[in-house]
């Protein structure tokens, strides 16, 4: 994964745990692109100080994800809702090839429906 995108997935999972500043230099560099001279600039402090708070930060976001990993725990979850998905349209797909009758398409909306509820349950994990 793109480191950007990782540390992003982190910060969302774990950055209400980071110190105010640590929180908004985060933010000012993944999130709205910024240079460590641009922060620096806007700090009044150098871009190594910059470079090193974001380092420090990064190694506490990763500590908090190889203990609890919920970004990994979400990741899977997506990938096997995904799978879920596609399992059931493949189901609905065979039921109305072999059906095309009413009863098959009442069949496809409880498939479409507890694909619905299947999307909800993980959503809400």
């Amino acid at each position: 994964m793109e480191k950007f995108v990782r540390y992003s997935l982190l910060f969302d999972f774990y950055g209400d745990l980071l110190t105010p500043k640590q929180q908004q230099f985060f933010e000012m560099h993944y999130n709205q692109d910024m240079s460590l001279a641009e922060i620096g600039l806007e700090e009044r402090i150098s871009p190594q100080a910059v470079s090193d708070l974001l380092k420090r930060t990064s190694k506490i976001l990763e500590r908090y994800e190889n203990a609890l990993r919920l970004v990994q725990k979400h990741q899977r979850q997506s990938e096997l809702l995904e799978e879920i998905s596609q399992d059931l349209k493949q189901i609905s797909m065979q039921l109305q090839a072999m059906h095309p009758a009413t009863s098959a398409n009442d069949c496809r909306k409880h498939l479409d429906k507890a694909q619905g509820k299947l999307k909800d349950f993980f959503s809400a994990l």
